[in-house]
């Protein structure tokens, strides 16, 4: 690497954040050159200092200051850095000497966090925003159209495969002796967007497995998704009309407002479903054009600047760039035909019933379970945004 003398330059920018070039002089002509986006300046404090920076390729690779310390090192990365076999681009934002919390920041020893939901919510990156006078959390960040930094998920050691096989074997064991279940494969046609609205430090949130730190489509969820669709699709949207149905009951289950006034457990097992691979995760946003006219009933004229949101997505390919798959597994403890509950139970049962669908009163709960799985998956979509095309299956 070549070595030059140099002297900082930082100057602030109209948004009220920093950047810095480097000065130097070369064939007797003043020159300069970027400081890389890796580093993050939050204030001018640095302005005219001098330093010593090394260059290889062209690119600066590492710069130290006069007294010693060193600003920036780059010289141990590669061009491409990869995580799982996916070539990332962009520097990452985890950055230990930006962690809030003091016990994590003093921790030695570790460059990364293995567990995906521990580094986006507890090893948040913290930096100060002039503009706003107060520190804020990022895992996201550009500048003057470039990425200055992205998270990139790091799910460690999990084997995929064993937990796919293990959620399996749950359900063998709790369908145990008739094994009453059906796995099905569900790939994300485009980009999924689930727990979107939970709390977090940003404005916006991911689903990740509290113990394994991945993306996955909880039970709970699977089951409100079919649940919504029933209704939509069998009641007009109407719960209060559904609740009175005794065959959607009987596999749904109820409150106290059911047709007998009777709380009901559902017969249908949704189990938490899990990807066979390390999902990617890729940033999007939503821009609101007219942030004065949501907060200040303004009127939305072109004066007002659009508020981009940065949130995150799972993607329909794996970290290695392949296909993958959400197993998903649904149950009953006891699979009669829907002749054998009773007429009485099923109502009309041409709702519940579609052309089309190969059921019949011979079908049984199970399959019919399966096939509103299929349906609201495919058709409905599961997580957020669904409206505008995130979160269909196939």
């Amino acid at each position: 690497m070549q070595q030059i003398a140099a002297k900082l330059v930082v100057l602030p920018t109209q948004k009220g954040r920093f950047v810095g070039y480097l000065h130097y002089q070369k064939d007797g002509k003043t020159k300069q050159i970027n400081v890389p986006p890796q580093y993050i300046f939050t204030s001018a404090t640095l302005n005219g200092s001098e330093c010593t920076f090394y260059t290889e390729s062209g690119a600066v690779k590492k710069i130290v200051l006069a007294d010693g310390t060193v600003l920036l090192d780059l010289s141990q990365q590669t061009a491409k850095q990869t995580t799982g076999g996916n070539a990332f681009k962009h520097p990452d934002s985890f950055d230990k000497t930006k962690i809030l919390h003091p016990i994590l920041r003093n921790l030695n020893g570790f460059t990364d966090i293995d567990n995906f939901s521990l580094k986006l919510y507890k090893a948040t990156r913290c930096e100060w925003n002039t503009a706003r006078g107060r520190h804020e959390f990022y895992f996201f960040r550009t500048y003057r159209g470039q990425i200055e930094y992205q998270i990139r998920p790091n799910y460690g050691s999990t084997d995929f495969t064993a937990l796919t096989a293990r959620q399996e074997r749950y359900a063998r064991a709790l369908t145990h002796p008739h094994g009453n279940y059906h796995t099905l494969r569900f790939q994300p046609d485009w980009r999924l967007i689930v727990g979107l609205g939970l709390e977090s430090v940003y404005e916006t949130a991911i689903t990740l497995h509290h113990i394994y730190g991945i993306p996955y489509l909880p039970a709970s969820s699977i089951k409100g998704v079919v649940r919504s669709w029933v209704i939509a699709c069998c009641f007009n949207n109407q719960e209060t009309i559904a609740l009175q149905n005794e065959l959607f009951v009987y596999l749904f289950g109820s409150d106290d407002k059911s047709y007998d006034k009777e709380q009901h457990e559902g017969q249908v097992l949704f189990f938490d479903s899990f990807p066979n691979a390390a999902p990617a995760i890729e940033p999007d946003i939503m821009n609101v054009h007219y942030p004065q006219y949501y907060s200040s009933n303004e009127p939305p004229t072109d004066t007002q600047s659009p508020n981009p949101i940065v949130f995150l997505t799972v993607g329909n390919k794996s970290l290695s760039g392949n296909d993958f798959y959400f197993q998903t597994i649904v149950g009953v403890r006891d699979n009669p035909s829907l002749e054998s509950i009773g007429l009485q139970k099923m109502g009309d049962m041409g709702v519940f019933l579609p052309s089309g669908s190969g059921l019949s009163n011979k079908s049984t709960v199970l399959e019919l379970a399966t096939h509103w799985l299929q349906s609201a998956l495919t058709l409905h979509g599961i997580g957020a945004k669904t409206a505008i095309g995130y979160g269909y299956m196939r």
